[in-house]
């Protein structure tokens, strides 16, 4: 049962995991990436929530 991916220690363990890889990536890459604007960040927000509505990736 712990095993569920949707269980709330395992998204901790997955996000810990991801972040670990990211900082990982930024340390080799000698690359921070940066943010979205506050337009950008609401116009991904509202392709993605499409997206995921429409079963389809994001272009």
């Amino acid at each position: 049962m712990t095993d569920d991916e949707n269980f709330p220690t395992a998204q901790m363990k997955i996000l810990e995991a991801a972040r670990k890889t990211v900082a990982e990536l930024v340390l080799a890459m000698n690359y921070k990436a940066k943010g979205l604007s506050d337009q950008e960040q609401v116009e991904f927000d509202a392709l993605f929530h499409n997206a995921i509505r429409m079963r389809k990736w994001v272009e």
